[in-house]
């Protein structure tokens, strides 16, 4: 339990440093368009990551089909 919290930690100190480093390098007027690219790029993927194991468990639970 102890090591889901470090990673849980330093997956939110990379997301909170990528995030400042982003907005800090971008200019005024093209902001909302890379934060939009960022959130599709490290956001949007979970959903379609969590539906992912699904076929697979089907497919190793039973192997003779």
């Amino acid at each position: 339990m102890l090591m889901v919290f470090i990673a849980g930690m330093g997956m939110m100190q990379g997301m909170a440093a990528s995030n400042t480093v982003i907005q800090t390098i971008v200019t005024d007027d093209k902001r909302g368009r890379v934060m939009s690219y960022y959130t599709m790029a490290f956001m949007a993927w979970r959903p379609l990551a969590a539906f992912w194991p699904g076929p697979w468990r089907t497919i190793l639970a039973h192997p003779g089909r």
